[in-house]
């Protein structure tokens, strides 16, 4: 995903992408994966990542459950909160 950090026209739209996406799977014969670098990408984004992604996978083989997915509808609207990610990071996975 970095590719969001060259700011292209319409990567401020990367919650709606991401929303989208999840649609797209749900009725497809597809698999995707997004790779979020944690030390590079900018919280606003990793926020907007959690709550698009149903599942995550921080440091590991290990898929975990994301307590902060937000369905579809609700994450087109949202507001990112990146003060809050090295809480929800923490909660997701507690190192």
């Amino acid at each position: 995903m970095n590719w969001l950090l060259d700011g292209v026209p319409g990567t401020e739209r990367l919650v709606e992408y991401e929303a989208r996406l999840n649609r797209f799977y749900e009725s497809s014969h597809a698999l995707g994966l997004c790779l979020y670098n944690l030390k590079t990408m900018p919280p606003e984004s990793i926020d907007h990542c959690l709550a698009t992604h149903k599942f995550v996978r921080i440091e590991g083989p290990i898929l975990l459950s994301n307590p902060f997915y937000e369905l579809p509808e609700q994450a087109f609207s949202r507001t990112a909160r990146p003060d809050e990610i090295a809480n929800k990071l923490q909660k997701i996975y507690p190192a």
